[in-house]
């Protein structure tokens, strides 16, 4: 008996249009058959089917694996990455208070999400392909965006840019 292997597809998407527009790289697509491992593997782990609002794409899958093989870093940039892949193509924007290099607060506009409503919906996304991919525990992600909804929580919409800011930063360089 011998098995047939379904090759990936030749399809490429820019690492810019979905997770980080500071790359300007393409990455191939995930076959339908890399993408059918991956869901089981959530499945095996979160014991159900992914939620069609927290689903990735294939496209949020593939470069997310990508991005994980070639650089060691998992991060996404919450500002284009979200529900429902191609439809938040739109970069959301985010008002509000940030730190200068000289400690003052200056109010400015920014991508990103514009409240932890959004970033938690966007988040969730990429929560569930960190699990597809079998790259990090369920409760530890669990445990992080709890711990940013806290935050959100206590500090108001007041802080958010900062939060944001804050949370961003250690997903780009330490987590």
């Amino acid at each position: 008996t011998s098995t047939v292997s379904v090759p990936s597809s030749s399809r490429k998407v820019k690492v810019s249009d979905v997770a980080d527009i500071t790359r300007g790289d393409e990455v191939p697509v995930m076959g339908t058959s890399e993408v059918d491992l991956a869901t089981a593997t959530y499945i095996r782990l979160m014991h159900c089917e992914p939620a069609p609002e927290a689903e990735p794409s294939g496209d949020q899958l593939s470069v997310l694996s990508d991005i994980l093989k070639t650089s060691g870093s998992c991060y996404v940039d919450l500002a284009i990455w979200g529900p429902h892949g191609i439809r938040i193509a739109k970069a959301m924007k985010l008002n509000g208070l940030i730190l200068t290099p000289a400690g003052e607060r200056t109010h400015q506009e920014f991508n990103g999400p514009p409240d932890y409503g959004h970033w938690a919906a966007c988040f969730r996304v990429f929560m569930t392909a960190m699990v597809m991919l079998g790259v990090c525990s369920p409760p530890h992600l669990l445990a992080y965006a709890e711990m940013i909804g806290k935050f959100a929580k206590r500090y108001g919409q007041a802080c958010w840019a900062v939060i944001y800011q804050v949370e961003t930063r250690f997903r780009r360089e330490q987590m």
